[in-house]
This record gives structure tokens, sequence and C-alpha cells, in this order.
């Protein structure tokens, strides 16, 4: 048994028994102990307390409390929206900022599993900021709302530790009355239709299209929905995005979004390979773009 409340990654994935721990999203405040965790596919916000102390973070958050011994409990906090809202309120640095007139490259995580590498990759010696781009459309054809495009950066930049400042912005919005919805939500900045996106970059694809090499049968069927049996005279980026593009919009008859689910079981299923090809991506990208910026 711990004497005191365990802290590090070594000593709670001990107690979790097979959960991972991400070891820079410790947080240790009032006596608790606030982390990200996965367990199987499912992330959770993990409160490590003595029951027995006045409560101070975790009771900030909803969840199924487990004790574990008379003076030893975690909380498995689900990474719903008011968790989301409530982590911004406790950690502002999990909360986007209005970046107004600052260099900043725009960058899309399109189904909420990007984010983590992204950050990994800008968390260096580069000059610009970070802005997460959403658009309605885009999130309507992956069955996800504003909302939680929002609330997954804000889980990614716990999960990183992440310090710096970030934005997120609404783009191809109707009118006014459309961007102060999502400037309620929590959104720092907001784009109508008739304005550019700026530097848009599909990070989240790029991994898709490298894991979905790696799955032969997968690739071929995504490649002949694309294609069907047509001999494709195109760049290979051109090519590469018409793949994408049907993987976020093919239907099966009975209307499930079945490629995008199987990418993302695919994705979830080898965490640190898609990791590595964001970051390795990313990393590209901000080097090009900060070279640029500077020229």
């Amino acid at each position: 048994m711990f004497s005191e409340i365990p802290g590090t990654v070594t000593e709670i994935e001990a107690l979790l028994r097979g959960t991972k721990v991400y070891p820079r999203s410790i947080q240790q405040a009032g006596g608790e102990v606030l982390c990200a965790v996965k367990d199987a596919h499912q992330f959770y916000l993990l409160a490590v307390f003595n029951p027995q102390m006045p409560p101070f973070l975790r009771d900030s958050f909803s969840g199924e409390t487990q004790d574990l011994t008379e003076t030893l409990a975690f909380k498995w906090c689900f990474p719903s929206h008011s968790n989301a809202k409530k982590l911004r309120a406790l950690f502002p640095w999990t909360a986007p900022q209005n970046l107004e007139n600052q260099p900043a490259f725009a960058v899309l995580d399109l189904i909420g599993l990007a984010a983590p590498a992204i950050l990994q990759a800008h968390n260096k010696s580069y000059d610009f900021t970070l802005v997460f781009e959403a658009a309605p459309d885009e999130m309507n054809q992956l069955s996800r709302t504003l909302d939680e495009a929002l609330d997954a950066v804000t889980f990614a930049v716990f999960q990183e530790n992440y310090r710096r400042s970030w934005a997120m912005r609404a783009v191809q919005l109707q009118d006014e009355t459309e961007a102060e919805t999502y400037r309620k939500l929590g959104y720092s900045d907001c784009l109508m239709k008739d304005k550019s996106r700026g530097q848009k970059q599909f990070l989240i694809d790029a991994a898709v299209w490298v894991l979905g090499r790696k799955n032969n049968e997968l690739w071929q069927e995504l490649h002949k929905a694309t294609f069907g049996n047509r001999i494709h005279r195109m760049s290979a980026d051109k090519h590469n995005q018409a793949l994408f593009n049907t993987a976020w919009t093919a239907k099966t008859a009975t209307g499930a979004w079945q490629f995008r689910d199987r990418f993302y079981r695919l994705l979830l299923n080898n965490e640190a390979l898609h990791f590595q090809f964001v970051r390795e991506g990313a990393e590209k990208l901000f080097a090009r773009f900060q070279k640029k910026s500077k020229g």
C-alpha cells in the first residue's frame, strides 16, 4: 500500500493493471492527482485521491468513483463536454485564446485523434502559434459537432501538458448569428464562408493514408470505391485527396460511415504508429512554414 497518493506513471499504472497513463498529463494539486489515461480504446480523466481528505479537484468533474483502500480511490471521468468545460476553467492553458494578428498555422483534426501528435510536434522552437479549425459541414459529414472538436483539442492539450497559447477557429459559417453560437461554445475565432481559411493542412488524413496502406484489404476497398476500375492520371497529392474524400463520405446501404469507422478503429489500434506519422508529417510542415514566414 502506498503511504502517499501515487503520483508517477509507474505507481499509477501498477494500480490500474493494463490502463495506459499519459506521462505528460500528470498534475498534482491539493493532495490529489489528475491525469489522462486510456483504458482499452477509451480515454478518461483520472483523479487519484484519498477519500478521507477534503475534495480539491475531484468534485469538479463528473465520473465513477472506484475505492481501492480506505485511503486511496480513483475517479474515472469520461471526456464529456461538461468535463471539458470544467477542465478549461480549472486549467486556463487548456482553453483557446484570441491570437489575432499573431503568425499562426492552421491545422485540422478531422476525427479528433491527431491533436496530441500535432501538439508534440509543435512544442519546440517555432515562432508561430497553432490554430485548430473546424467547419460545421465537415463535422456533420463525420457525425461530429463543433463542441466535440473543441473538446478533443482541450483534452489533447491537457494530455500533452501543452502550455503554449493556441486558438480554435470555426470556419465556413453562414452568418454572424452562427458565429456567436460558436463563440459561446468557447471558440476564439470565426470565419464566414466568403473568407479564406488560410493555411490548411489535413494532418489526420496523412496518417490515415499511411495506415490504410498497411491494411491492403481496406486500401483496395477504398481505392475501388473511389476510382472503380478506371486508370487514374493525376498527381499523388490529388490522388490521395480523392481517397481521403471518399473515406469521409462513403456510406453503406444502412447509412453507416463505413470507412471512417474502420479507419478510426485502425488508428486506435495503432496509436503509437499513428502519433509517429502525424508528428513526423507535422514537423516537416512546421519547419517549411517557419522558413517561409521568415524568408
